[in-house]
This record gives structure tokens, C-alpha cells and sequence, in this order.
């Protein structure tokens, strides 16, 4: 059986993941797990909307459950995946803890909500790790962005999905129709939180200068799957090798 290498990109809305996990696909005879939340959690749109404190509360507790639920399903793909080694993950754990953190901060967790879904998320971490270890490795790879660059980021990606929003109405996740709003301030909260809580992983993460160009980010990102593939000598992971500049 050969080994499977799992990459999981972390860091702040607007880092360049997304744009970066693209590219990748592209790049190496791999499979990519991109994030599509909003599309999946369609159905929690209208709890964001309401008014209702308590409604917006289940939608994020619902939310925070989806991903625990979500890895367990992406590991189980790649489990029964024989015809790829490499694996890119569009976020996994660490972004969510910091969001518990922000939604503790804001209200709209209360501090036994955040330390329930905090150990639920933790422990499925540990689980998932240790079953793994059969079959492969994971490896992070966290894009460290100033917040201001990843908020404008992200501003500029609503704008083009949304339409017009000034600066007194932040952006929001699903354009200005949801309560939690992503302001630069709460930008520079989360890239506090993922600060501190990277010995959550047990391992240390590889770090892109994500303030630089996507090609940039994409080329420092190849570099470190480069090096790791050839240490375990592994020679089919290119689908083209002119690709690798």
C-alpha cells in the first residue's frame, strides 16, 4: 500500500487558499477538497437572517458540527482513494477553533457552547490523526496574511459577488444579508486565535508569506510539497513536470 500525503491549508478568510487549491489541482497528479460550506449549508441562510439571537446561535453550533463532519467524510475518501497519493485539504481544524473563540468574544457563543464544540472539535482531530497514521500523513501548511491584506481580500470578493458595500456596512458572509459581520478588527482577532492555537495540530506547521502574489504563494507552496515528495522518492506526483518552475 503506498503511503498518502495529506496537505491541509489553514489561515484567514481571504489568505488565498481557495485560489491557491486551484492551481495546485492543476499542478500535481493530486485530489483537492475545496470549501464549499455556503453551498452546503445553504439550508442554515435563513437562521442567519433572522433576527432571533437564538436562531443565529443553532446556525453557528450547526455549522461547527458540519465540519467535524465534513473531515470525517474527506478522510474517508482518501482512505478508499487508490488511484491518487496526494491530497490538499481547503481548511481543517484550526480556522474553526478560532472562529469559536471570536463567536465566544461576540456573543454569539456562549462559553459553554465554545468549550462543548471546541472539545468535540479536538478530540475528532486526535481520532482522525491517530486512525490515519495507517494509512499516511498530514502535513499543514498555514497562509500567514497581514489581516488587512486578507480583509480587502475579501472585501473585493463580496464586492464582485454582492455588489456595492461602503465601509459602514461591513462585509458580510453571504453579502449583507447575515448578523455576524466580518470587520478588519475581527480579522485581526482570528489571526491572534490561530496564533495561539497551532500545538492544537501536535506537529509543526509549514508557513507562505501569503501577503505575496497568488503565483508566489502557489510557487512557495510547491516548493514544500517538492521537497517532501522527493525525501519519500515518490516520482509521479507532477501531471506536468514543465509545470514546476
Amino acid at each position: 500500500m503506498d503511503k498518502k500525503f495529506v496537505y491541509i491549508l489553514e489561515g484567514l478568510v481571504g489568505s488565498g487558499k481557495s485560489t491557491c487549491i486551484k492551481s495546485l489541482e492543476k499542478i500535481f497528479n493530486c485530489r483537492v477538497f475545496a470549501e464549499h460550506w455556503e453551498v452546503e449549508c445553504e439550508s442554515l441562510k435563513t437562521y442567519y437572517k433572522s433576527s432571533s439571537g437564538e436562531r443565529v446561535r443553532f446556525a453557528n453550533l450547526t455549522l461547527q458540527l458540519y465540519i467535524i463532519h465534513r473531515l470525517y467524510v474527506i478522510f474517508e475518501q482518501i482512505i478508499e482513494d487508490n488511484d491518487h497519493q496526494l491530497f490538499f485539504i481547503d481548511r481543517g481544524i484550526l480556522g474553526s477553533l478560532s472562529f469559536l473563540c471570536t463567536g465566544r468574544d461576540g456573543g454569539i457563543l456562549s462559553p459553554e457552547e465554545e468549550i462543548f464544540l471546541s472539545s468535540a472539535i479536538k478530540s475528532a482531530w486526535i481520532t482522525l490523526v491517530n486512525h490515519f497514521k495507517t494509512w499516511g500523513v498530514i502535513k499543514t501548511i498555514y497562509f500567514d496574511c497581514e489581516p488587512k491584506t486578507a480583509w480587502q481580500r475579501y472585501h473585493c470578493r463580496c464586492l464582485s459577488l454582492y455588489g456595492a458595500l461602503d465601509e459602514t456596512n461591513p462585509v458580510t458572509l453571504w453579502g449583507d444579508e447575515l448578523n455576524a459581520k466580518l470587520s478588519l478588527e475581527k480579522f485581526k482577532d482570528l489571526r491572534e486565535y490561530d496564533s495561539a492555537m497551532e500545538h492544537i495540530l501536535r506537529r509543526k506547521m509549514e508557513t507562505v508569506n501569503a501577503n505575496k502574489t497568488a503565483i508566489e504563494v502557489c510557487q512557495e507552496v510547491q516548493d514544500i510539497v517538492y521537497v517532501e515528495m522527493k525525501r519519500n522518492q515518490i516520482v509521479n506526483f507532477y501531471l506536468d513536470k514543465e509545470n514546476f518552475i
